[in-house]
């Protein structure tokens, strides 16, 4: 089966610009009251190092958990697992499926962390199967290590796994009067049109307070003002997730057979 795959890249805090409890409590949100459980698949570079630690990624897990509590979701780590083949410590190619069938572990959210992932987008961290929790004996998030190990990239990544695709989808075909929102962007309608090119410059997008400077207009003429700081957008100023976001994700979770937990 060919996955369909959704990249992230590195998150910065800036927790001045957040909005998370707007964005987030506008009408009610179901409790579903799930923990899902981890694989973590650590792969060893050619010394047999893991470059990142059990405890790094424990921590990271912990304040992504944080992200998820308004629909009393949450994810803990159940086993660490050593992956020697260091030649995967560089993803290229068709090597994640590889990486997959070797160490996949079934019923199970499994988390991959390489040092380096080839043809990703310039400032991407990771990659994860859009929707993937339905999938029980294939699919997985994959992490690059190093800065990339971050609450933000494990936040972003996780909201593909659980069906979320990219504030920009589509680089601008939704117009920023909402108009097309259901069939256009990322299909939520309560997260506004982005124009966000995943091959450009972010300063061409956002200041360093987080304000958005782009004058691009969409096809009705008017200008764009995304929601910089939605997790699953590329802005650098990650806060969270708004209340479709949260509706979408546990619709998603609902209509998976349990098998995850």
């Amino acid at each position: 089966m060919k996955l369909s795959l959704c990249t992230g890249l590195l998150f910065i805090a800036f927790t001045s610009f957040c909005q998370r409890e707007l964005l987030t409590f506008e009408r009610p949100l179901p409790c579903l009251q799930q923990k899902f459980t981890i694989v973590a698949n650590v792969v060893q570079d050619e010394a047999g190092d893991w470059n990142v630690t059990e405890q790094e990624i424990l921590d990271n897990v912990a304040e992504m958990n944080k992200y998820f509590e308004p629909i009393c979701v949450s994810f803990e780590v159940c086993e660490f697992r050593s992956v020697p083949n260091y030649q995967l410590d560089t993803l290229e190619g068709d090597e994640y499926e590889q990486l997959e069938i070797e160490q996949q572990q079934a019923y199970r959210i499994n988390m991959f962390f390489v040092q380096e992932i080839a043809n990703l987008d310039i400032a991407a961290c990771g990659f994860a199967s859009l929707g993937g929790i339905g999938l029980y004996t294939s699919g997985g998030i994959v992490i690059k290590k190093g800065s990339c190990n971050s609450p933000g990239t494990f936040t972003h990544e996780m909201g593909h796994y659980l069906s979320l695709k990219h504030t920009f989808e589509g680089n601008g075909a939704e117009l920023v009067d909402g108009s097309n929102c259901d069939t256009a962007g990322d299909l939520i309608c309560d997260t506004p049109a982005d124009n966000y090119d995943p091959q450009g410059d972010p300063s061409l997008y956002v200041d360093a307070n987080c304000r958005f400077i782009n004058t691009d207009l969409d096809a009705n003429g008017q200008f764009y003002r995304p929601d910089v700081g939605n997790m699953m957008s590329y802005y650098p100023c990650k806060c969270g997730f708004t209340t479709g976001q949260y509706l979408q994700m546990a619709e998603r979770i609902i209509a998976t057979e349990g098998k995850m937990w």
